[in-house]
């Protein structure tokens, strides 16, 4: 009798821990809408462009093309989101993940995000090291390692369609554009008190605009 009873006990623990075990491998996935990590990725993002002293406009674009990427990366999470391609000048279609296959989408969010903030700054390997802190946190998530791959692969196709689309915004060519002349002439603009500054970017107005 004891032994049929121990036998019945150890059937009803294996029902209702069975659930819970299948279910344990996706319980990285209760973070999925949490905006903590790519928080952090813009505030590594900022102190990059700090330390690499970008001037307001680079760093309004950097910003901004690392947030389309984020958002393209994300979006097929949120089908009711639609996609910035055919919204933003110049934008194509971003790839789409595999629909048979499984993907953590907020991995591949901030990839994307990081990815394409280091080919926008200079510090190159700060931006690496912070990448791989991120991720290595979400590492310890338990997201399953094809999942994890698959994200980063994915995140890695939306950051390089962003940046084809980033270089050809007519931002490079500006590089060697010559400096802004100050003259007397009636309504330029000349430097003014305290510190009297170059001017910033005076060509930035032929870059590519966004929506225009």
């Amino acid at each position: 009798m004891r032994d049929r009873l121990i036998a019945v006990a150890v059937m009803l623990a294996g029902s209702v821990l069975a659930p819970a075990c299948a279910n344990a491998p996706r319980a990285y996935r209760a973070h999925a809408a949490d905006p903590e990590l790519l928080h952090q990725a813009v505030h590594q993002l900022t102190e990059v462009m700090v330390y690499d002293i970008f001037s307001p406009p680079q760093a309004s674009r950097a910003y901004a093309y690392t947030s389309v990427a984020a958002y393209e990366a994300l979006r097929p999470d949120y089908p009711e989101y639609r996609t910035l391609a055919g919204q933003l000048n110049g934008l194509t279609p971003v790839p789409a993940p595999a629909a048979d296959s499984e993907y953590y989408l907020p991995l591949a969010s901030v990839h994307a995000f990081m990815t394409v903030g280091r080919a926008l700054t200079f510090s190159r390997a700060r931006m690496d090291s912070a990448r791989t802190a991120m991720e290595d946190g979400m590492r310890r998530l338990g997201i399953p390692a094809r999942v994890f791959r698959r994200s980063i692969a994915y995140g890695d196709r939306v950051a390089q369609h962003i940046l084809a689309w980033a270089a050809q915004d007519h931002y490079l060519q500006t590089r060697g554009y010559p400096k802004y002349s100050v003259t007397a002439e009636p309504g330029r603009w000349i430097p003014t008190p305290p510190a009297y500054m170059d001017a910033i970017e005076p060509h930035w107005g032929e870059l590519r605009p966004f929506v225009m």
